[in-house]
């Protein structure tokens, strides 16, 4: 998908969120996400069977076969799962990282991003290897723990305040 493209699915998400907005009533049993995500899935949906249509009528069978490859939205659903995710992973990596020490987290970065062992790790922070096991474990239970409190703060409903 080129960058244009991309802003096209995003113009219509947001228009439809808009016209669906006024009507919209929180229940706290869903999840507003799951609404969000199947109007992003129908407006990638109507963004492809445009693609493929406009691909039929040039009589561009590449592209027609690229977007036939694509299916009905699935993947596209699952890549925003998977996005937003990452992002619940990253907010909460810069909660934890703020509430330990220096040594703590560079030690979980060392053995879980850069794959270094733990002797590595051990040696190039001047601790020992079962600290450093520690604060791998120690990390990353306070990263469960955070990500689970961004998602519960997903599923309430916006303070009125």
């Amino acid at each position: 998908m080129q960058r244009s493209d991309a802003d096209d699915v995003v113009q219509e998400v947001l228009m439809a969120f808009s016209r669906q907005a006024a009507s919209f009533e929180y229940d706290g049993q869903l999840r507003f996400r799951g609404f969000l995500r199947t109007i992003a899935r129908r407006a990638w949906a109507d963004f492809l069977t445009n693609k493929q249509r406009q691909a039929i009528a040039t009589g561009d069978t590449v592209v027609h076969q690229m977007l036939q490859q694509h299916g009905d939205g699935d993947q596209f659903a699952e890549q925003m799962e998977a996005e937003w995710k990452r992002e619940l992973l990253e907010k909460a990596m810069l909660r934890v990282r703020d509430r330990v020490q220096p040594k703590t987290w560079q030690a979980f970065e060392q053995l879980t991003r850069n794959g270094r062992s733990g002797e590595q790790v051990a040696e190039s922070l001047d601790m020992k290897v079962g600290a450093v096991w520690v604060a791998k474990s120690k990390v990353k239970k306070m990263l469960q723990e955070e990500v689970a409190i961004l998602e519960q703060a997903e599923l309430l409903p916006p303070d009125p305040c």
